[in-house]
């Protein structure tokens, strides 16, 4: 007898016991459901105690007697049918049963195979288990499979997150040496322009905020030099208005991030300004909108506002902190810039102070201290008796002259040393 693989019969090897009465005592005490039937009739050869037990009557598990026979002529018909089945296709089957409670495959799974017994071909193998417990083994089987699966799908995610976090650095680290490299307003401006998402293919629009409060659209501007000559068709016209829903006058309003997916031609209609600008930009296909403050020390210097087009440009929560970082970069850099710029103001402006002060002390000097010293020269001319006699008393008066001159001389060096 050779039973087909894969069934509890199969795994018993009869080679392994010591004569055929070990063998059968080792089948009639197994715990599965095992018959074996041959020919056409489908004739019990062997049927073990635990198969026995499920049949309407155990004593008609006899060999020698019809496995169809043992049962009502429904169950019976269904029974003969799936053994037919096996014998003639010569495929081995499992049939789940459904028949009604209280028959004999109600609950339970049905295996069949051909088995070769002794010179006949026609021999089946059965095997009967309950779906319960089949069932328990293939939900086991399933969640096991649930759970590689889960977990291969955690892993190319979480190598797909490390691909990511490693482009993001990198890129990042790029756009912060390109915005260090110089202290000057106009190279941070321009550094700041060629900011944009090229993992996004997405257009980059800068705002700046002016002084005065206007606002200054500084460019558009795509990573792709092919994309940039349709850019450069609204350099110079698509200009800012107070009440565009994008760009600077948006963060005018609120400093929050704006995403803007849905509605895009209300958006285009409302921030295009012209005509001939919303032809351009429906060409586009824009596909979203997404303006990040310049906020540096809680001061709003103006928005990047990226712009992506085409079918294949989502824009996820990944996309929205990249730019958030980007910008963020961006606006230290820019204040930066132009705290250089003032304190390079403030120091021309003291410096030119200071020459003013020079020359004025220098004028000072010579048109206060060259009077006195006249006028101490004079004294002494007049006291050597130059100009005439000198009486006593008018030595007395010359030396008064000259102590006050004196100390005037004093006092306004002193006053113009101090100064």
């Amino acid at each position: 007898m050779e039973p087909a693989e894969g069934h509890a019969i199969s795994r018993v090897q009869p080679g392994r016991f010591a004569n055929a009465d070990q063998f059968a005592c080792y089948l009639e005490n197994a715990p599965v459901r095992i018959a074996v039937t041959t020919g056409p009739n489908h004739i019990l050869v062997c049927a073990n105690s635990a198969f026995r037990a499920l049949l309407p009557a155990p004593e008609s598990g006899s060999p020698g007697r019809s496995l169809a026979d043992a049962f009502p002529e429904a169950e019976a018909g269904e029974l003969r049918a799936i053994l037919d089945d096996v014998l003639h296709s010569g495929r081995a089957a499992e049939h789940h049963g459904d028949l009604p409670p209280g028959t004999w495959l109600h609950g339970r799974s049905l295996s069949v195979w051909r088995v070769a017994h002794e010179d006949d071909a026609d021999g089946l193998g059965i095997e009967v288990t309950d779906i319960t417990q089949k069932g328990f083994t293939q939900d086991l089987q399933r969640q096991l499979s649930e759970r590689m699966l889960l977990a291969a799908l955690r892993e190319r995610d979480v190598a797909d997150a490390a691909v990511a976090a490693r482009k993001r650095a990198v890129f990042l680290a790029h756009a912060g040496r390109l915005l260090a490299e110089s202290l000057d307003r106009a190279s941070t401006l321009i550094t700041l322009t060629r900011l944009t998402l090229p993992v996004l293919d997405a257009w980059c629009i800068v705002d700046i905020l002016a002084v005065d409060g206007t606002i200054r659209r500084l460019g558009i501007i795509h990573a792709n030099p092919e994309k940039q000559y349709l850019a450069s068709q609204l350099e110079g016209r698509w200009l800012p208005q107070p009440d565009d829903p994008i760009g600077a006058p948006a963060m005018m309003r609120s400093t929050d991030t704006l995403a803007i997916n849905a509605n895009i031609d209300l958006t285009i209609a409302a921030a295009s300004n012209g005509e001939e600008n919303r032809r351009i930009l429906k060409e586009l296909e824009i596909r979203w909108f997404l303006t990040v403050p310049l906020l540096a020390r809680g001061k709003l210097l103006g928005a990047v506002t990226f712009v992506g087009a085409g079918a294949d440009s989502p824009l996820a929560a990944a996309d929205i902190e990249l730019a958030e970082a980007i910008v963020a970069r961006a606006a230290l850099a820019l204040d930066s810039a132009q705290i250089h710029d003032e304190a390079l103001g403030l120091k021309r402006a003291a410096e030119s102070a200071n020459r003013a002060k020079t020359a004025f002390l220098g004028a000072m000097s010579h048109e206060l201290r060259t009077p006195l010293n006249a006028i101490g020269g004079y004294i002494e001319l007049i006291d050597m008796g130059l100009r005439g006699p000198v009486t006593e008393a008018q030595h007395t008066d010359l030396a008064r002259v000259k102590a006050s001159q004196q100390h005037l001389l004093i006092l306004v060096t002193e006053i113009l040393n101090f100064v």
